[in-house]
């Protein structure tokens, strides 16, 4: 949970050009950045994501004769992942914190697989067939919302963009 705490560190722009640019709380007084839509967007891409990293995953597994541990490997393990990325994406303006979150939680993550036995098949997860169907859940459930969000922030740009390139 420390990488989607350490968002609250993060910032569109200086604080002396929010001073010098105070319309830029137009955007919250407005409405535009927190509203219902954008709340039901969360929704809606928590949802796509979840049915991608759970179908597969049971996809995958049954593949193997439906291994529940298999299948809780590889689908917990994708949603970790999943979630220091779009953590990752999210972050306009990376700070040690910010940046010593992601690596901590990335690190302590990985060194807690092996103690999880019970719950993984280690030898699932140390096999040459798991990476390349981690790799293709975690691509399928974050490509498609990257490329949206991109397109999306290309064409309407928030007007903290706008005064990023006056102060460069």
């Amino acid at each position: 949970m420390l990488p989607v705490f350490s968002l609250a560190f993060d910032f569109d722009i200086d604080y002396n050009l929010c001073n010098l640019y105070p319309e830029l709380y137009q955007d919250l007084i407005l409405g535009k950045s927190l509203n219902n839509r954008t709340f039901y967007g969360w929704c809606l891409l928590s949802l796509y994501q979840g049915i991608v990293i759970q179908g597969i995953s049971q996809k995958f597994t049954s593949l193997n004769n439906y291994d529940f541990t298999k299948m809780v490997a590889i689908s917990f393990i994708t949603l970790v992942l999943n979630e220091l990325i779009m953590a990752g994406l999210e972050i306009r303006t990376w700070q040690k914190m910010m940046t010593f979150s992601q690596v901590a939680t990335a690190a302590f993550f990985v060194i807690s697989i092996p103690f999880l036995f019970e719950y993984f098949d280690l030898s699932y997860v140390s096999s040459f067939q798991f990476f390349p169907e981690l790799i293709f859940i975690l691509a399928l459930s974050i490509l498609p919302v990257w490329i949206i969000r991109t397109i999306y922030r290309r064409w309407n740009l928030p007007s903290y963009v706008k005064v990023q390139h006056f102060a460069v």
